[in-house]
């Protein structure tokens, strides 16, 4: 599995930016969801896992579908919903790629990122991208969208 973190402090744009990207995928390239669960929350927290036909994103042309999970949830680390416990629910679903996101601002001892740099070594994983969440929302879905077309 090829990660993609999207890093952001809190309120920075992270659940919408990957809302956006969902509809995207969704509604335009024509995903396919699986396994969508809602994890609540004030933002309308989710994980779904997309099955993508490559060729109707960056005209590749590929044998099968590949799998692309979200997770909009990257705030807690010792949570029913803990980063490291939605990704290895991606992984068991078999996603080839998963973009999540991740608070760099809390309070906790052992943040987020950390959670995930644990998760990516215990599995043998390379974390492939790292995106800010500094920039406009369309620059960031762009930016997404492109790292994603890039790991096709």
């Amino acid at each position: 599995m090829k990660l993609i973190v999207l890093r952001g402090k809190k309120f920075a744009g992270k659940t919408k930016t990957l809302t956006v990207l969902y509809r995207l995928l969704k509604y335009v390239y024509a995903a396919e969801p699986f396994n969508y669960t809602d994890l609540g929350g004030e933002h309308n927290d989710f994980r779904v896992t997309l099955l993508i036909d490559p060729h109707k994103i960056c005209h590749q042309f590929a044998v099968s579908k590949v799998k692309v999970g979200i997770i909009t949830q990257g705030d807690y680390v010792r949570t029913e919903h803990a980063v490291d416990k939605l990704l290895q629910a991606m992984l068991e679903d078999g996603c080839d790629v998963t973009i999540c996101a991740c608070s760099c601002k809390t309070r906790q001892k052992k943040k987020p990122i950390d959670s995930i740099k644990d998760f990516l070594h215990n599995q043998g994983i390379d974390k492939d991208i790292e995106i800010s969440c500094q920039d406009s929302l369309r620059d960031k879905v762009i930016e997404i969208l492109s790292a994603l077309v890039n790991m096709l």
